[in-house]
C-alpha cells in the first residue's frame, strides 16, 4: 500500500483491481472510488464485459478459458475479463500485480485479452512455488520487480530475461520513521517486530533473553506482532520465568510502533532459515535502522544487502544463540557503539531504502510502459 500510495503521489492515476473478495482489506478511505471488485459474478456489468470480449476477441477468450485451470482458476478468469472491460473504459495503459501468483495470473489474463502491457512484483514467498507458471509470466511480462539483488540474480539465472528483471527495495517512509535522539527515554533494552511465525525465530530471542537475565543485563524486551506462534512463545516466556522481562504486545498500530522504537536501545530480529527456505529483507529492520537503532540479526540470505556487519549493524551466525547473547551484551554495555551503528544505519536507509526514491524507480519503469 505504501508503494501504491507513493506512485499516486507522484502523479499517476491509479485504479485498484482486487483479487480477493474482502471488502475490509483496503483500509485507506481515500481509495473508495478507485477500487473495483466482483461480489456478484452474474451481475449485468460482469456478463456485459464477457459478451463484449467474446465478440471482440473470441480467439483470445477461448484461449484463456483453456488456460484458466492452471492460471488461477475460474474466479480469477471471470474477474480478469470484467476488469479488462473496466480498464478499457478508463484508458488504463499498464497493469501491475503486486504478487507473482493469482494477482500476476489475473494481470497476464487481462493483458492477453486487452493487449495492455503488464508487470508484476515477485516477493520472496512467490519465487520458489511453481517454476512452470512463473517462467511463462516472466516471459510475457513487460518487466518484473523483486525486492533483493539476490532474488534478481536467482530469477535471471533460472529463467533468463535478465534485462527485464529489476531489484527495487521495499522502501521506508522516512518522514514517518525518523530518529529520536533523546537517549534518556530509552527504557526498552530490546525491541523486535514481526509476524509470530516459526521462521521469524522469536524462540531464539526469548532464549537469549533468558541468558541475559541470568547475567543481570536485561530490564525489558518488547516483541510486537501477532500470529500462530503466540501461544508457544507465551509458554516459553513462562517456562524461562521472563514474565517481568518480556512483553508480547501483539499487533499494534504504526504510530505506537514508532513510539516503541523511540524508547528502545537495540532492535533485534532473529529470523532464521528453516528447510532451506530463503529470506527477503524484513522491512521492520529498515524501519528500526531509520529510527537510528543499532540492529542485530541472524546472517540469513539477502539480509546483508541491508545490514553490513560491523558497519551499520551486527550479523551473527544463523541460530547461534551464544553469539547473539554476546553481541547484545556488548551493545547494551556500550552506548557510544550503539550511537555509531545507529548513525550509520540511518545513512544506509537514506541512501538505499528511502520509500520516495524507490517509488521514483518504479515510476521510471511505468513510464517506459506508458510510451507505446
Amino acid at each position: 500500500m505504501n508503494e501504491v500510495n507513493g506512485i499516486r503521489d507522484l502523479g499517476v492515476n491509479v485504479i485498484i483491481f482486487t483479487v480477493n473478495n474482502n471488502k475490509n482489506k483496503i483500509v485507506d478511505p481515500s481509495w473508495d472510488k478507485e477500487i473495483f471488485n466482483v461480489f456478484n459474478y452474474l451481475s449485468l456489468d460482469v456478463i456485459r464485459a464477457h459478451i463484449f470480449h467474446i465478440l471482440k476477441r473470441p480467439y483470445k477468450y477461448i484461449q484463456l478459458i483453456l488456460q484458466c485451470n492452471k492460471m488461477g482458476g475460474w474466479q480469477v478468469f471471470w474477474k480478469a475479463i470484467y476488469y479488462s472491460y473496466i480498464a478499457r473504459i478508463h484508458n488504463i495503459q499498464h497493469i501491475h500485480a503486486h504478487f507473482a501468483w493469482d494477482a500476476a495470473d489475473m494481470a497476464m489474463m487481462m493483458s492477453t485479452i486487452s493487449g495492455i502491457s503488464f508487470s508484476f512484483t515477485a516477493h520472496q514467498s512467490d519465487i520458489h512455488r511453481d517454476p512452470i507458471r512463473l517462467k511463462e509470466k516472466i516471459d510475457k511480462a513487460k518487466y518484473v520487480l523483486t525486492c533483493t539483488n539476490g532474488n534478481r540474480d536467482y530469477l535471471s539465472a533460472k529463467y533468463g530475461n535478465k534485462n527485464k528483471i529489476y531489484a527495487i527495495y521495499h522502501g521506508v517512509d522516512r518522514d514517518m520513521f525518523s530518529v529520536n535522539m533523546n537517549a534518556d527515554s530509552k527504557d526498552i533494552d530490546i525491541i523486535s517486530v514481526g509476524r509470530l511465525i516459526k521462521v521469524k525465530g522469536f524462540d531464539y530471542l526469548i532464549e537469549a533473553c533468558a541468558r541475559l537475565k541470568l547475567s543481570g543485563l536485561l530490564n525489558k524486551c518488547v516483541i510486537v506482532g501477532d500470529g500462530e506462534e503466540m501461544n508457544n512463545l507465551s509458554g516459553l516466556v513462562k517456562q524461562y520465568g521472563l514474565e517481568d522481562k518480556i512483553e508480547l504486545k501483539g499487533a499494534v498500530p504504526y504510530k505506537e510502533i514508532i513510539i516503541l522504537y523511540q524508547r528502545a536501545k537495540i532492535f533485534a530480529l532473529t529470523a532464521t532459515v528453516i528447510d532451506g527456505a530463503p529470506h527477503g529483507i524484513p522491512n521492520v529492520i529498515a524501519e528500526g535502522m531509520a529510527m537510528g537503532l543499532p540492529v542485530i540479526a541472524f546472517d540469513v540470505p539477502h539480509i546483508n544487502e541491508l545490514i553490513e556487519n560491523g558497519i551499520n549493524g551486527i550479523l551473527v551466525p544463523d541460530k547461534n544463540i551464544d553469539e547473539l547473547v554476546k553481541s547484545i551484551k556488548e551493545l547494551l554495555n556500550n552506548n557510544e557503539e550503539r550511537k555509531r551503528l545507529g548513525s550509520k544505519a540511518i545513512n544506509k536507509v537514506s541512501k538505499c531504502f528511502d520509500l520516495k526514491e524507490q517509488n521514483r524507480k518504479i515510476l521510471d519503469l511505468f513510464n517506459q510502459s506508458f510510451i507505446r
